[in-house]
């Protein structure tokens, strides 16, 4: 009994998320309208614009350096997933037309080897999605710690507020509260944001090797084992094979326009998640270097550090294995049994050839490459930031 793939549940996670921040409400003439722009207006208020703008006036604030990283860092985080949120909502209705694409898409797996390899391809974009997700509520819980054995009444992360939040217990209470919800709110967020390129990448990378496989499979059944000998082929099977040929070709440009859909919105997040990244790296690596020994905050920003480097680390490496799939895809296209066809099914399979040929690679910025090779610049850059930032200590 084979499975029923949906490559659409690789993403069930961030829609999720998505649906609980505002993307999909009801339409104008339902009951519900009214009260979903209201809480779209309270929750737009309470946390993308005024919990980072917390952090950004406590970091301009700072009297020197060692206060200026240990905020700085949480403030760049905020203001860049801010952004990269209001990039994916102003795309979101281009996200959900990918539905019916992927539909078509998955409607092609027919072997169970095409199948399995989508499932996987499903699996790794949502376990993607929970190990950021874990990594990020572990930096939360992390900073509870910093707020427990904290021998004074302070928050998770220093900020600024129009109120003394240290005058009185309510109103540090309040302030711990604000801070607490927003923690948790923009952490799931961030999750949904960071991790959606990497989903995507995963499941095209997929479908580029199903279709590999279908191609390799083309014309084999003509093929006998035992003799190590191609049977004759009669005009009937030909052009079976033509028009699985043909198949594949439509199917490889799909995935194309699909990959070059979600390039566009992919683009501006991934240039915003190696900038935060390689911010975050040098200023908690000056922190932890140079700021007097505390466990606590030692030990949380030390998963924060994990967890914006791993979100990179993964992109970069699911961009690179796209890459590598459409590579291999060509041998694909050499390997089938194509000796035996008609000259139509030839000059077809040339013309696939040299089409894949091209190979597609993901850009940051629309000029950054999203590779390895990238992550390891990313790294190099933030060693440089950090060693400028070490000067002036």
């Amino acid at each position: 009994m084979s499975l029923i793939i949906n490559s659409w549940d690789a993403f069930k996670y961030h829609w999720r998320v998505w649906d609980l921040s505002g993307f999909r409400g009801p339409r104008r003439q339902s009951i519900w309208y009214i009260p979903h722009k209201l809480y779209m207006i309270v929750i737009t208020l309470l946390f993308p614009i005024y919990y980072p703008t917390c952090f950004t006036v406590e970091s301009l604030l700072a009297d020197n350096l060692n206060d200026f990283c240990e905020v700085i860092y949480i403030a760049m985080a905020d203001v860049t997933l801010n952004i990269k949120f209001l990039t994916l909502f102003i795309v979101r209705q281009q996200l959900l037309e990918l539905r019916p694409i992927l539909k078509r898409l998955d409607a092609r797996a027919k072997t169970e080897e095409e199948i399995g390899v989508l499932q996987d391809g499903i699996d790794s974009a949502k376990k993607c999605f929970l190990i950021i997700l874990r990594l990020f509520y572990s930096a939360f819980v992390t900073s509870q710690l910093m707020v427990i054995f904290s021998g004074e009444a302070r928050l998770m992360y220093p900020a600024w507020y129009p109120f003394n939040y240290k005058a009185t217990r309510t109103k540090f209470w309040i302030a711990y509260g604000y801070q607490t919800i927003g923690f948790l709110v923009q952490c799931t967020q961030a999750c949904s944001v960071d991790t959606y390129p990497q989903a995507y990448m995963r499941v095209l990378t997929a479908h580029i090797r199903a279709l590999s496989l279908r191609i390799e499979a083309i014309g084999r059944k003509s093929f006998n084992c035992d003799s190590s000998e191609f049977i004759p082929l009669t005009k009937d099977e030909m052009k079976r094979n033509y028009d699985e040929l043909v198949s594949c070709i439509k199917d490889h440009k799909t995935i194309i326009e699909l990959f070059s859909t979600i390039q566009k919105p992919i683009s501006g997040t991934a240039m915003a998640q190696f900038v935060c990244t390689g911010v975050a790296q040098c200023t908690i690596g000056v922190y932890m270097l140079y700021v007097g020994f505390n466990i606590s905050i030692m030990l949380n920003m030390a998963v924060f550090f994990v967890s914006v480097t791993m979100e990179t680390l993964i992109l970069c490496y699911y961009g690179d294995m796209f890459c590598q799939e459409c590579e291999q895809l060509s041998k694909a296209i050499y390997n089938c049994n194509w000796t035996v066809q008609s000259s139509e099914f030839k000059k077809a399979l040339c013309f696939f050839l040299l089409r894949s040929q091209r190979v597609n690679v993901l850009m940051a910025g629309n000029w950054i490459p999203v590779r390895l090779p990238t992550f390891v610049m990313v790294v190099k850059s933030s060693y440089s930031i950090f060693t400028l930032l070490s000067s002036f200590k």
